[in-house]
């Protein structure tokens, strides 16, 4: 036979852990339903297109715009001022990405204006 005292007691925790989680879910209520929001809206991170026939973009036959690069650039060591931090990092092959920059699409470190290309 089961003592009945130790039956009152095992009851008495399930009771107190019960009413500790209802206490634990009333203080935290609303930021559990902003999490399973947040949870619920997740939506799948997008991969870039491996091949051409995986590029959206591809298929429909969009093309790019081809910007010209401005040959006549002056160097940026001329432009620039001789005071200020000097370039610790090799730019050599990196180019501006902005077309409506000066120094779009040039590559040699001697006269473009990147400072460092991190990805």
């Amino acid at each position: 036979m089961a003592d009945p005292r130790r039956t009152i007691e095992y009851v008495m925790i399930v009771l107190m852990a019960c009413q500790l989680v209802r206490l634990w879910w009333r203080l935290n209520r609303h930021r559990m339903k902003k999490w399973w929001q947040r949870v619920k809206d997740h939506h799948p991170r997008q991969r870039h297109p491996k091949t051409p026939k995986d590029c959206p973009h591809c298929c429909r036959g969009v093309r790019l715009e081809s910007a010209r690069i401005k040959r006549d650039v002056k160097p940026w060591s001329e432009v620039k001022s001789k005071r200020g931090r000097k370039k610790k990092y090799p730019t050599q092959g990196y180019a501006c990405l902005n077309p409506a920059c000066a120094y779009f699409g040039h590559t040699d470190e001697s006269i473009h204006a990147l400072v460092h290309h991190a990805h």
